[in-house]
């Protein structure tokens, strides 16, 4: 028998109007430049909740692109913790590895 999980994420996803200090409006969509998701509903719901429709807020934009735009800079360092965990370790191995290594010879 094969068997599935399924996990849902959740993730805010706003489309916003961005105006440009040139005077210009894009269409942009997302909320952070990872575009971070998450099992936790009601954290991400919080974020949504943080924003109401129709008010006017800062964000972030790409001046090449203004459709690449986001509403916070903040970001989530948990998402580096298992790949540097890795790293870490990894480079623990590579470390012992020589010298052990250099001791044989």
């Amino acid at each position: 028998h094969t068997y599935t999980t399924t996990t849902i994420v959740y993730g805010p996803d706003f489309q916003f109007t961005l105006h440009t200090s040139d005077g210009r409006s894009y269409r942009a969509q997302g909320y952070d430049a990872l575009g971070t998701r998450s099992s936790d509903k009601s954290g991400q719901q919080a974020i949504v909740d943080q924003y109401t429709v129709g008010k006017t807020y800062p964000c972030w934009y790409n001046p090449a692109n203004p459709t690449q735009a986001v509403l916070t800079r903040q970001f989530n360092w948990f998402v580096f913790f298992i790949p540097g965990l890795f790293f870490l370790i990894g480079g623990i191995f590579v470390i012992v590895g020589f010298v052990l290594t250099r001791k044989r010879l």
